[in-house]
């Protein structure tokens, strides 16, 4: 036996109907009503793109250190920091035997990557740069031959 509701009961439903946020099946949607507020969602169901790019895909297998120019520099580090010189880039490295190093790099790695913090593979060349002995004298002949950081892929992060 089918009951029928009481009133209140029907007032509720009412009542519930009108706080959806849809319009009854069949009905046009209207504006709200004057005073009413609106709720406007910032959420978005698009994926957030992230804010650094992955960590590059490279062989980490290789050996910690590599010998370029007769001198053993640090393939994998974290850069500690990065910082443009007159010339040169220069990069302190601490190594993951906890060591710090200080190594010389093109000038890209200082203007257009965010490697700071990073833990970085790295790769060499050798390239000839106003010796040490020099101390910024633009007028200075003596060169010498030095590893030079021309590649640093991301491998990880801090």
């Amino acid at each position: 036996m089918t009951r029928p509701l009481a009133l209140p009961a029907l007032a509720a439903l009412a009542a519930l109907a009108a706080c959806t946020d849809a319009p009854p099946e069949g009905a046009a949607a209207t504006a709200p009503p004057p005073g009413a507020v609106e709720v406007v969602s910032n959420e978005s169901d698009a994926a957030e793109t992230p804010a650094r790019p992955a960590p590059a895909a490279v062989d980490t297998t290789l050996p910690p250190t590599v010998t370029v120019a007769g001198q053993t520099v640090p393939r994998r580090a974290f850069v500690e920091d990065v910082e443009a010189g007159e010339r040169v880039c220069h990069l302190t490295l601490r190594t993951d035997g906890g060591g710090v190093e200080q190594v010389m790099g093109d000038f890209s790695l200082c203007e257009g990557q965010a490697i700071q913090g990073e833990r970085v593979q790295i790769e060499y060349a050798t390239d000839v740069v106003p010796a040490a002995s020099c101390v910024g004298d633009p007028d200075c002949l003596e060169t010498e031959t030095v590893p030079f950081a021309v590649v640093v892929d991301v491998i990880g992060r801090r």
